[in-house]
């Protein structure tokens, strides 16, 4: 993965607007060609966020949004998402997701059912995608 990222926001420039928005994008070189990983957030209603990880190439002149590139529990995906109750946070700042270029890897928190936050609590806890060479794996 790329050191370097680029930041991008709602088309409204605001975070809080309803609907969803890319905050980061990184590059990870592979043998097929660069592969890009946006971590897009999204907002239903005051107390339902979400956040994804999602996997694109340019193929020729076209972006391909459907790079199956994650394998998880389900098989092969192109994206890895998680909802949560915002006020769950606290203190924590609202980018949970967390990439590591030198390991090409990427976390998220671990968030549950909780009778407080019926949208989800989010904890301390983290979920590990690493890269194999083909596909992201989960480690933790």
């Amino acid at each position: 993965m790329s050191a370097t990222h680029a930041q991008f926001a709602s088309a409204t420039d605001d975070p809080e607007s309803a609907g969803g928005y890319y905050t980061e994008i990184f590059q990870l070189d592979t043998k097929s060609g660069p592969i890009y990983l946006a971590n897009s957030n999204f907002i239903a209603q005051s107390n339902i966020h979400g956040q994804s990880i999602e996997a694109m190439r340019i193929t020729g002149d076209k972006l391909d949004a459907k790079a199956k590139i994650f394998r998880t529990a389900s098989g092969l995906t192109n994206s890895v998402d998680f909802a949560y109750d915002p006020f769950s946070l606290k203190d924590r700042p609202e980018e949970l997701v967390s990439f590591d270029a030198a390991k090409q890897q990427f976390s998220f928190p671990v968030v549950i059912e909780d009778k407080l936050y019926e949208n989800g609590r989010v904890t301390n806890r983290l979920i590990t995608y690493r890269f194999n060479g083909q596909y992201f794996v989960k480690v933790s």
